[in-house]
C-alpha cells in the first residue's frame, strides 16, 4: 500500500511541477498609436475598494491623461488611480489572466497580483516600457497571464497617474492532456501496486 501511495504522490508531484514551472507573469501588447485599431469601450470591472481613484470622460494635462485621447472614443469613461493611490479587485472567483486598456504607460505604475495560496506577482510599469510601450504617452491595449492562479489583484501608482479602460478579468483553462496525465500516471501506479501483491 505505501508503495501504491509514493507512486500517486509522484504522479502528482510532477503534475504540479508542470503546472507551476514558471514563476512569472507574462505581458502581451498591441501599440494603440494608430487610432482605428482602439478597442470599443465596454464596461470596465469594478474595483472592490480602492484610495484614490476617480472616474473621468477627459483629459487634465500633468495629472492624468484618457486612454481614449487621439481614438474614435475620445470621451469614453475610464479610471485613474491617482498619486499615492490603488484600487483592489476581488470576488470573481479564481483565474490567471487580465486585460485591459492602459494609458499611459508611466515607470510608477504597478500592478499586484495575490496568488491563490499565497505569494503575489508583480508587473511593474517600467518592465512594460523596457518591452516596447510607449512612455508616459499613448494607450496601450495590454493582455496580462500569470503563472499561478490569483484571485485578486491591485492597481497601484505612486504619482499621477495610473489611467486604465476595458478591465476584464477572463479564466484560462489547463490544457486537457494535464488531468488526463495525472490520471494516467495514478492508474499506472494502481495497476503495478496490484501486479507486484499478486506476485507476492
Amino acid at each position: 500500500m505505501k508503495s501504491l501511495l509514493k507512486t500517486v504522490a509522484v504522479a502528482f508531484g510532477a503534475l504540479g511541477l508542470m503546472i507551476s514551472a514558471a514563476s512569472a507573469a507574462t505581458v502581451s501588447f498591441t501599440n494603440m498609436a494608430v487610432p482605428g485599431d482602439y478597442p470599443a469601450p465596454i464596461p470596465s470591472l469594478v474595483a472592490t475598494s480602492s484610495t484614490n481613484l476617480e472616474a473621468h470622460t477627459t483629459s487634465s494635462f500633468g495629472s492624468y491623461t484618457s486612454p481614449w485621447d487621439g481614438s474614435p472614443f475620445a470621451g469614453s469613461d475610464y479610471y485613474a488611480v491617482r498619486s499615492g493611490g490603488s484600487a483592489t479587485f476581488s470576488g470573481f472567483g479564481e483565474t490567471t489572466q487580465i486585460s485591459f486598456l492602459w494609458g499611459s504607460v508611466d515607470t510608477y505604475n504597478s500592478i499586484i497580483f495575490n496568488l491563490v495560496g499565497g505569494g503575489t506577482e508583480e508587473v511593474l510599469g517600467s518592465d512594460v516600457i523596457i518591452s516596447g510601450a510607449p512612455s508616459g504617452d499613448g494607450a496601450i491595449d495590454v493582455l496580462i497571464t500569470t503563472a499561478s492562479a490569483f484571485d485578486s489583484f491591485q492597481f497601484i501608482s505612486t504619482d499621477d497617474s495610473f489611467e486604465y479602460a476595458n478591465l476584464q478579468v477572463s479564466v484560462v483553462p489547463l490544457p486537457a492532456a494535464l488531468p488526463l496525465y495525472g490520471a494516467g500516471m495514478a492508474i499506472i501506479g494502481f495497476i503495478g501496486w496490484r501486479r507486484r501483491k499478486n506476485s507476492a
